[in-house]
């Protein structure tokens, strides 16, 4: 159980972490773009397909984050209304349905890895597109973490407050 704890605060901080890095790395690659086009008269070329990359990463990893926090979308109203152990069934049921289709995009993403892996990207030709698809399944990843993580505590072999909430 400790283990499952220290998993889940460390995948938090790199995500945090993560994010920072990815949206300063979109600021400044804006405010060149700006910069250059603006006052130098002479825009970047690889400024906008960078911003462009690292905007699907930070989007994708904010889904981490809205997953870790439970605001995923669900139906408040129905859940508040059907008793305690029906509501546990139903949570069951969504961790499930959002295993699957967690899992699904995984496949999907290593499959599109696998296809772009020696395609460059059009402006930068050091990278391949494949870094781009890489930002799917590494969220859809950490997203079942915090899926096994979330279900361990609906059935009581975590504190439901710590699987909700990250033992803060």
């Amino acid at each position: 159980m400790r283990f499952v704890l220290w998993l889940r605060r460390a995948i938090e901080k790199a995500m945090d972490v993560l994010s920072i890095i990815l949206f300063s790395g979109v600021f400044v690659a804006v405010l060149l773009q700006i910069f250059y086009r603006y006052v130098l008269g002479s825009p970047l070329v690889w400024s906008e397909e960078l911003s462009r990359i690292l905007f699907i990463w930070v989007a994708l990893i904010g889904w981490t984050i809205a997953m870790r926090h439970g605001s995923h979308l669900r139906i408040g109203f129905l859940m508040d209304k059907t008793p305690a152990g029906v509501r546990r069934g139903m949570d069951l049921a969504f961790m499930a349905c959002n295993l699957f289709f967690m899992g699904f995009l995984t496949w999907i993403g290593v499959r599109l890895i696998g296809r772009s892996t020696y395609i460059p990207t059009t402006t930068m030709p050091f990278i391949s597109t494949a870094c781009i698809y890489a930002a799917l399944p590494f969220s859809t990843l950490v997203c079942i973490v915090y899926i096994v993580i979330d279900s361990l505590g609906i059935l009581g072999v975590l504190p439901q407050k710590t699987a909700a909430e990250g033992g803060k």
